[in-house]
C-alpha cells in the first residue's frame, strides 16, 4: 500500500545503501522536509525534477502545498493516490489541498461547492479504509462548515450540511476530546444551523446554546485563544436579537457579550476585531 511513511524506513534501513539513486534522492529531500526550513521548500522541489514514482508524487505534493501550490499539490497526490488507492495520509493531504482551492475561489467570489464536495470525498475515502483518523473526520467537517457557509450564500438550505459537520466534529472530539479547535468549529455549525433555522421560521436557542457551550469549551482548553471568544460573542448576540424579537430583553445576553470581548482585550488590548466588536 505504500505511503510517504516508507521514506523514513528506507533512510535508516540497514540496507540503504542498496537504494537506488533515485530513492536515495528522495530520501534526503524527505529529510531535509522534515527539518522544517520553508527557505529550501522551492530548491527541494527543484530536486525531485524528473523523478517519477509514488514517493516522488507524494513528496513533491506536501512540498506544493506547503508553498500554497495547491492545484500542483492536488495533482501531484493524486497522481500517487492512482498507485497507493489505500493510503488514508494520502487522501487526507488531497482533501486539504482542495479545500483551500475552494476556499480561495470563495475569496475570489467564484462558486467553491464542487470543491469542498470533493474535499468532502475525498476524507471519505480515507474513512472508508480506516474509520479512525482525526485528521479525515476534522477536515471532512470543516469543508462541510464551509460548503454549508457557500450553500447558504446561494439561496440553499444548509441545515444537513452543517449536521454533517457536527457528526464529524462530534466523533472526532471522542477520538480527541481536549482539542480547542474541534470544539470551536463544531460551535461554528451550531451557531450558524441556528441562523439557518431563524431564517425558516424555527426557534434556534437549542442550537445557539449549543454554540455557546462549544466556543466556552473551547475556551477552557485555551483561554488565549482569540476566535472562540469572537465566536461567542456572536453567539450571545444571535441569542439576544432573537429573545428580543420574541419579545424578550435582549441587554442580558449582550452583556454577556461585551464581557467575551473584555476577555479578549485583556490578553489582547489592540485585537483589531474585538475591539470593533465592542464598539
Amino acid at each position: 500500500e505504500g505511503g510517504l511513511a516508507d521514506l523514513d524506513a528506507a533512510e535508516h534501513a540497514p540496507d540503504a545503501g542498496a537504494l537506488d539513486d533515485a530513492e536515495r534522492k528522495i530520501a534526503r529531500v524527505h529529510a531535509a522536509f522534515y527539518r522544517g526550513r520553508p527557505e529550501e521548500y522551492e530548491s527541494l522541489l527543484a530536486a525531485l525534477a524528473g523523478l517519477e514514482s509514488p514517493k516522488a508524487w507524494g513528496l513533491r505534493g506536501q512540498l506544493h502545498y506547503f508553498l500554497m501550490h495547491f492545484p500542483e499539490a492536488e495533482a501531484e497526490w493524486r497522481r500517487a493516490l492512482d498507485r497507493w488507492p489505500r493510503d488514508v495520509d494520502g487522501w487526507c493531504s488531497c482533501a486539504d489541498a482542495v479545500l483551500a482551492i475552494g476556499l480561495r475561489e470563495m475569496w475570489d467570489g467564484r462558486d467553491p461547492r464542487s470543491r469542498f464536495a470533493s474535499a468532502i470525498a475525498a476524507c471519505g475515502q480515507a474513512l472508508a479504509i480506516d474509520a479512525r483518523p482525526i485528521r479525515a473526520r476534522f477536515t471532512r467537517g470543516s469543508a462541510s462548515n464551509w460548503l454549508a457557509e457557500a450553500e447558504a450564500r446561494r439561496g440553499g438550505d444548509p441545515r444537513e450540511t452543517l449536521r454533517s459537520a457536527i457528526a464529524d466534529f462530534d466523533a472526532a472530539s471522542e477520538l480527541s476530546p481536549d482539542r480547542p479547535l474541534f470544539c470551536n468549529n463544531r460551535g461554528i455549525a451550531w451557531l450558524d444551523l441556528g441562523h439557518a433555522e431563524a431564517a425558516r421560521g424555527i426557534d434556534p436557542r437549542a442550537s445557539y446554546a449549543r454554540a455557546q457551550a462549544d466556543f466556552a469549551e473551547a475556551l477552557r482548553f485555551a483561554p488565549g485563544f482569540p476566535e472562540p471568544a469572537l465566536n461567542l460573542d456572536g453567539t450571545l448576540l444571535a441569542l439576544g436579537d432573537y429573545e428580543e424579537g420574541s419579545g424578550g430583553d435582549a441587554r442580558p445576553r449582550h452583556r454577556e457579550a461585551v464581557a467575551a470581548l473584555d476577555a479578549i482585550l485583556a490578553r489582547r488590548p489592540r485585537d483589531a476585531m474585538a475591539l470593533g466588536n465592542r464598539g
